[in-house]
């Protein structure tokens, strides 16, 4: 199987979460063709609180615009140039939960949009929890919630939790955590 042959690429617009590109290519076949692109390296963490042998996973609740409602899902945002993916998992997990974590592991990633995204999700799994405090962007307004891992399976059976990103991440990571 051949592969496109791009011909010319174009920033549109960038800003520090993602950049927004055309690129013109050659199919193939010969034929010309035009693809636009959003470039973006995000993380989403998984923080656990373990009391007594009961694992908790923190949760947030947040306004999508875009779909003008409610998202359940974890900790995640988008990697600023200068952080790494650790940083960018570490500052997020502050910023929206008010907790930082004193371990952190890293489970794997998925891409979450192949043929419109270039973004990958790095998972990471955060441990040994210190309470801080929040620090949220001027855009979000955000609801922490303590979940079981039992009670996470039965929102995404009900349709409480939708985000493709959120459920790909719980197929990741909810062995590792049940069966720590």
């Amino acid at each position: 199987m051949k592969k496109w042959e791009k011909i010319s690429e174009e920033t549109i617009h960038k800003n520090p979460w993602w950049t927004y590109k055309h690129d013109k290519y050659f199919l193939p076949s010969g034929k010309e063709g035009d693809y636009y692109a959003n470039i973006s390296p995000g993380s989403i963490i998984i923080p656990i609180l373990e009391d007594q042998n009961k694992t908790k996973i923190i949760m947030i609740k947040q306004f999508r615009y875009l779909f003008k409602d409610y998202s359940i899902e974890f900790p995640m945002g988008g990697k600023k140039e200068s952080q790494t993916q650790e940083e960018c998992a570490l500052a997020e997990l502050e910023e929206e939960t008010g907790y930082k974590a004193k371990k952190i592991e890293f489970v794997g990633k998925f891409f979450p949009a192949m043929g419109f995204s270039k973004d990958v999700s790095n998972i990471y799994i955060a441990r040994d929890l210190v309470k801080t405090k929040t620090n949220f962007d001027e855009t979000e307004e955000i609801e922490t919630l303590i979940k079981t891992p039992k009670e996470i399976d039965k929102m995404m059976e009900n349709g409480e939790i939708i985000n493709g990103e959120i459920i790909a991440t719980w197929i990741l990571v909810r062995n590792k955590i049940i069966n720590k």
